[in-house]
Order: C-alpha cells, then structure tokens, then sequence
C-alpha cells in the first residue's frame, strides 16, 4: 500500500465500539504486508470469507490494494455459495 492517493476507509461502529479510519487503515495495512509476505508474486483470483466484522473490512481493503488481483468474497455462511448456475 503506497501512500500515494490514499483514502482511509469509513470509521465504522460495531457491537457498541467505534474503529477509526486510522485504526481500520492500520489493520489494514498489517493485512496487507501478511498478504504480501505470503503470496510474493500477486495472484489473478483470491477468494476468502469475510468475518463480518471490522477485521474483515480491513481484510477487504488489504485484498484490494494486491495490484492485478481480483477480489471474490464470500459470505461466513456457506449456505448462501451457490453451487450450480442461476
């Protein structure tokens, strides 16, 4: 994640506490430089699901910013993944 253009996500409030933009853009970035430690040559596709929580937000945008990788995510219940075309 570079600096360069940079937007900070939304202050987000979840089970009666508040993330900053700073604190979620911190997590944020820590994802990212795990994602990059552990995947050097950026994949096309990456799938995972989301916890819904401010961790998966940050997740989400660490996951954006691989330069060239799409993002498929999935829902924390595996029933909702379809199986078979619409």
């Amino acid at each position: 994640m570079t600096d360069q253009g940079r937007l900070l996500p939304p202050r987000l409030r979840f089970r009666g506490g508040e993330w900053t933009p700073e604190a979620l853009d911190g997590t944020a970035r820590a994802w990212w430089a795990e994602l990059r430690r552990a995947l050097p040559d950026a994949p096309p596709l990456v799938a995972t699901v989301l916890p819904v929580h401010p961790e998966g937000v940050a997740l989400f945008f660490a996951l954006c910013a691989l330069t060239g990788t799409a993002v498929v995510t999935l829902a924390e219940d595996p029933t909702a993944w379809r199986s078979d075309p619409a």
